[in-house]
C-alpha cells in the first residue's frame, strides 16, 4: 500500500509539471499544505489519470474541478452539497462512503475539507489569507 502510495504520488507529480496547475500548487497555499495532503493519501489511489473511479480525476485542481460522471463533486461554499464531502461522512457501511476499502479520513480531515469548501474551496489562497475559527486553529497546531 505505501509503495503504491509513492507510486501513486511520483506519477502525480510529474504529470503537475506538465501543466498550469502546478504554478498553483507551489505557491503555499491552504489547499497544498493541509487539503492535498489528505487527497493524495486517502484519494489518489483510486482517482488518477489512469484510474477514474466515478470519472473523477484528482490529481490537479482543474481535474477536480471537471467533476466525476455525476458532475461537480465540490459546491463552493457549501460541503454539505458538495458530493465529495457527502461521501466522507457517509457510514463505512454503506457503498457510496469514501474511501473505499480504506479506514475512514479522521474527524479531523474531514472537519479541514469541510471548513475549506465552506470558506471557498479556493486551491491558491495562503493560510494567512484566511481568518481561521478556533476549531480550525486547534487541527493546524
Amino acid at each position: 500500500m505505501i509503495v503504491l502510495y509513492f507510486i501513486i504520488y511520483k506519477e502525480k507529480t510529474n504529470q503537475m509539471k506538465q501543466t498550469d496547475d502546478m504554478q498553483l500548487l507551489e505557491n503555499n497555499s491552504f489547499y497544498s499544505n493541509h487539503v492535498e495532503p489528505i487527497f493524495i493519501k486517502n484519494c489518489i489511489a483510486c482517482h488518477h489519470d489512469k484510474k477514474k473511479l466515478g470519472g473523477l480525476n484528482m490529481l490537479s485542481p482543474s481535474k477536480i474541478h471537471l467533476g466525476g460522471k455525476n458532475g461537480s463533486v465540490i459546491t463552493i461554499g457549501n460541503a454539505y452539497k458538495s458530493e465529495i464531502y457527502k461521501r466522507l461522512i457517509l457510514p463505512i457501511s454503506n457503498e457510496k462512503h469514501m474511501p473505499k476499502g480504506k479506514d475512514s479520513l479522521t474527524k479531523n480531515e474531514i472537519k479541514l475539507i469541510e471548513w475549506w469548501i465552506n470558506s471557498g474551496a479556493s486551491f491558491t489562497k495562503k493560510p494567512d489569507d484566511f481568518i481561521f475559527p478556533d476549531e480550525i486553529k486547534s487541527i493546524l497546531n
